[in-house]
């Protein structure tokens, strides 16, 4: 340095600095060696640190040393603590700081690329605008002083945050409840309880609230909506998106830009709105609460011999984007008579009983500006309108789009005395010109026609300039009737202009003109499967034709037509734009399950609204079985441009059916597969570790209804529930007869019951009927050859209903995998005592295969015990048990103990002694009766008097 400065600077000089140069380098120097505690493995005093879990825990954290967090490390902190404006906090990667009570984080030095702060307690945080990449959570979190902060990560308070400052969030907010402090605009997506935008302030992201949300005055929410009861406050509050709400209460200038769904499927819209999102300043803006000026609309000429009305608008805004909808007083000249407004807009009078020029004029108290002026013929923004003494007059009533709608004009004059108009025109046929302008929206596709006339080139161009002239016969009293029709929706203006050519008038001009405003005569909806563009049957009730199934995207295509039911392609293009309210409701069944349909419909654009014109397309979908009702109304309550002609139109959609079914084995029965048997298992490879049941032996199987998100619909009962048939198959996905009903060869095998009944069905969930359960049959069972004899095998059991819905998806079907195997019962030889009751041995086995044979069953068990009497065979008695001659029995065997359970597979009986020796064959089955249906018997023979051989200890018979 000091070379440097002898180059740069008289020595003079440098030595006069040099003490204050020196104390400056101390104090750089001081500054750069500032202690810092660093968690990296090494010790950190107060800290205890392990090594396998990388984690410190500390009593404490420093309020003036730099923190320093490596990747990797946890710390956890047992109390309170507080971060310093002074400090510097640096994490990276899996960095993680844990503080046990309440944590003050106030600086703007946070050096954070990865990592997360969680807070037992609350959260103070004060950043400044700073823009760390961390993820927090705490129990409370309040956010000040950090305008323009972005917080790279997730936000989640277990239970309040407040925003009370300006911030953005990339990752997800979530909390019990999110407030909004007045001038505050937050940026991020947010998962809520309840919510609150304050005065002025603005929430950017998509809000999913499960409780209430209020939006106040000029504040708004730019993204979608999901809550439960919504308040937008009457001034200018507003969610650009779609909402989905319980109820919503749309105040006076508040707005909501996409469509409104009513989750409880009822009406829920509460509207006294007429704002639009350009309307209003909001988002810190100021208010917008008084009234601008007074809008007068006029034709630009009129009668000295009668009123002539104009139309009056209370403006919000210079631009008047938005109306003033308190009741406001306003004054016209000439003529000098009041009118009260109310709702934004209403009409009046103006008057002068000489003919010339006047200047049109409006006063009002509450306004801040002078009133401006639109000539509904001209477009232009003039306030002069020209009072004659000759001229038509005429009225249009308001009416829908392509009605055909009489009017009449008339030919007038100023009476001698001059208040009282008089024929002009009597008993005369003359050619009147006919203009049509559009006044709101300010431009149109299709013309005004008069008697049938367009009054443009053609009945599909916009109206022209020069009009189209239409012969008109005039009455003694100079009226004339005529008829007018208009395809499109919107305000207009219709004008007529007469030249007499001769007679007493000619060379006169007459003029008159007249607004009306033409409304939609219905909204229409169009609903299509996304899948193969189905279009929906509308269903009415269970009988009715299958839409989609559950879950399963649908389009939705909303129109606003004329009485011609052709589109109105200027619904939605208004100066403050029309929109309309959707409400979904069930149909059917009733009381069921109503779920919120999935999806929106964004706003109308050239009368149309649908779920395909975005790109890509936004499909809706409903998640249960039934049928819904789609009902979408004009959301403004005053009518179509405030004309009192409302808007409607509904339809039901579906009928909705499950998506698919699963089914899955229920109950104790089958058997669980052993591990690792000695001999050859049940349960052949997929089923190692599954289930396996007899052939005959009945089953419990349980079928689920669901819908595509493998979520049970619930509405699958009673009437909506349909017939299921089962079939059984040879693979996951499998299909064809040549696939069904396994092994084949041989074939013969089936599956019997093969139904569960519609009624067994209960909020989506069917078991079969204790009394008729399912059983898988082999076509041949126990005493056939090995040749007929099925190995074990697998089958996967397949639910099918009347309407199509099933369990088959491919690859992705869930069906029950269950092994069948051939059984029988062993009855063991036994030897014994006459005198004695002799036990009899049985065992339950299967048929392992050609090569294995059979196999004894571990896993057969039988919790009521099977009373045997009169289900046993005693045959080919012997010796002292026939008669003579024959093999016929000379003894009337009874059990002594006839209950028969079986525990791992085995089981016993007991013979009564029957005091003679001899020997008799035993089978567990009587006249074709199997003791046990499902395991027919074989035949032991049990021999009283002799003994088995082998080694004997000790023998003792007792008499």
């Amino acid at each position: 340095m000091s070379s440097f400065l002898s180059r740069a600077v008289p020595r003079a000089l440098l030595q006069a600095l040099r003490p204050a140069l020196l104390l400056a380098a101390l104090s750089l120097a001081g500054a750069a060696h500032a202690a810092t505690d660093t968690y990296n493995g090494g010790d950190v005093a107060g800290c205890s640190y392990d090594d396998a879990s990388t984690t410190y825990t500390c009593a404490t954290l420093s309020s003036a040393n730099d923190i320093t967090i490596a990747d990797g490390y946890t710390v956890i902190i047992s109390s309170s603590a507080s971060i310093t404006s002074s400090q510097t906090l640096t994490m990276d990667g899996s960095a993680a700081l844990q503080i046990g009570g309440a944590l003050s984080l106030a600086t703007s030095k946070l050096a954070l690329t990865g990592g997360s702060l969680s807070v037992g307690g609350s959260l103070a945080l004060t950043i400044g605008a700073a823009s760390p990449t961390i993820d927090i959570s705490a129990a409370t979190i309040a956010i000040n002083n950090s305008d323009g902060a972005v917080i790279h990560g997730t936000v989640t308070a277990s239970g309040a945050l407040a925003f009370q400052s300006s911030m953005r969030v990339t990752g997800l907010v979530t909390a019990a409840s999110i407030s909004i402090d007045m001038h505050t605009d937050v940026v991020a997506n947010v998962k809520t309880g309840t919510l609150y935008v304050g005065k002025q302030s603005s929430l950017s992201g998509n809000v999913s609230a499960s409780g209430d949300v209020t939006i106040d005055n000029h504040a708004s929410v730019y993204g979608n909506l999901t809550g439960h009861n919504v308040v937008l406050k009457n001034a200018c509050a507003y969610i650009s998106g779609n909402a989905t709400v319980t109820a919503i209460d749309i105040g006076a200038q508040g707005l909501v830009g996409g469509s409104i769904t009513c989750a409880s499927g009822n009406s829920c819209v509460t509207s006294k709105s007429h704002g639009n999102p350009n309307a209003c300043s909001r988002g810190g803006g100021g208010p917008v609460t008084d009234l601008d000026h007074i809008l007068i609309s006029h034709p630009g000429t009129a009668l000295t011999c009668e009123p002539q009305t104009v139309t009056l608008t209370a403006c919000a805004d210079a631009a008047c984007s938005a109306y003033y909808t308190d009741p406001v007083d306003v004054t016209l000249s000439p003529g000098g008579a009041t009118f009260t407004v109310t709702g934004g807009s209403g009409s009046g009078t103006v008057q002068q009983s000489t003919a010339g020029s006047a200047t049109l004029s409006a006063s009002a108290a509450e306004a801040n500006n002078a009133n401006t002026c639109y000539n509904t013929v001209t477009g232009s923004s003039s306030c002069t309108m020209v009072f004659s003494d000759a001229g038509f007059s005429f009225t249009i009533p308001d009416h829908r789009a392509e009605q055909v709608q009489s009017f009449t004009l008339r030919a007038l004059k100023a009476g001698s005395g001059g208040n009282v108009c008089v024929p002009l025109l009597a008993n005369v046929t003359h050619n009147v010109t006919f203009n049509c302008n559009y006044t709101n929206p300010a431009s149109g596709t299709v013309p005004a026609r008069v008697n049938g006339t367009a009054l443009a080139a053609s009945a599909s161009s916009a109206c022209s300039a020069g009009g189209a002239v239409v012969a008109l016969p005039f009455d003694a009293s100079g009226t004339a009737s005529a008829t007018l029709q208009y395809a499109d929706a919107g305000r207009m203006t219709l004008s007529a202009q007469l030249n007499p050519p001769s007679g007493p008038y000619a060379g006169l001009v007459l003029k008159g003109a007249a607004s009306f405003t033409a409304a939609p005569a219905s909204f229409r909806f169009t609903v299509t499967a996304a899948s193969n563009s189905a279009l929906n049957p509308a269903a009415t009730n269970d009988t009715g034709p299958v839409f989609i199934g559950a879950g399963q995207d649908f389009h939705t295509r909303l129109e606003a037509l004329n009485s011609a039911n052709a589109v109105t392609a200027n619904f939605g293009n208004e100066s403050l734009a029309e929109s309309y309210t959707l409400a979904q409701s069930l149909v059917a069944p009733a009381g069921g399950h109503m779920m919120a349909v999935a999806g929106s419909l964004p706003a109308m654009v050239n009368g149309v609204a649908s779920t395909q014109s975005p790109s890509p397309p936004t499909p809706m979908h409903w998640d249960e079985v039934g049928i819904i009702k789609f009902a979408a109304t004009l959301a403004n309550a005053n009518g179509y441009l405030n004309s009192g002609l409302g808007v409607t139109g509904s339809t039901n959609i579906g009928r909705f059916i499950p998506d698919h079914f699963d089914t899955a084995l229920n109950g104790t029965v089958p058997m669980t597969c052993p591990v690792n048997p000695a001999f050859g298992t049940p349960c052949p490879a997929p089923n190692a570790s599954g289930k396996f049941v007899y052939a005959a032996q009945p089953f419990d199987l349980r079928v689920t209804a669901y819908n595509k998100s493998g979520v049970t619909t619930q509405n699958y009962e009673g009437l909506y529930a349909k017939a299921v048939a089962l079939a059984a198959y040879n693979g996951v996905g499998a299909s064809g007869a040549g696939n069904q009903n396994p092994p084949i060869p041989p074939g013969g095998n089936s599956l019997n019951p093969a139904a569960v009944a519609a009624a067994r069905f209960a909020k989506g969930v069917a078991t079969a009927d204790p009394a008729s359960l399912p059983a898988y049959l082999f076509a041949y069972s126990y005493p056939a050859t090995s040749a007929q004899l099925a190995p074990p095998t697998n089958i996967w059991l397949r639910a099918t209903d009347t309407d199509g819905a099933t369990s088959l998806r491919g690859a992705s079907s869930n069906e029950a995998l269950v092994s069948v195997v051939s059984g029988r019962l062993s009855v063991a030889n036994s030897y014994g005592s006459e005198a004695l009751p002799m036990p009899v041995m049985v065992q339950a086995q299967y048929w392992g295969g050609a090569t294995i044979g059979w196999v004894n069953n571990p896993a057969y068990a039988n919790a009521t015990a099977v009373a045997l009497t009169g289900l046993v065979t005693f045959s080919n008695c012997q010796k002292n048990l026939a008669n003579s001659g024959s093999n016929t029995c000379a003894v009337t065997f009874t059990l002594a103990n006839d209950k028969l359970t079986f525990t791992g597979g085995s089981g016993k009986f007991t013979v009564a002694a029957p005091g003679k020796s001899g020997a008799v064959d035993i089978t567990l089955s009587k006249g074709g009766t199997q003791a046990i249906p499902y395991l027919p018997s074989t035949t032991g023979r049990a021999t009283f008097g002799v003994y088995r051989a082998g080694p004997v200890v000790y023998l003792r018979e007792v008499y």
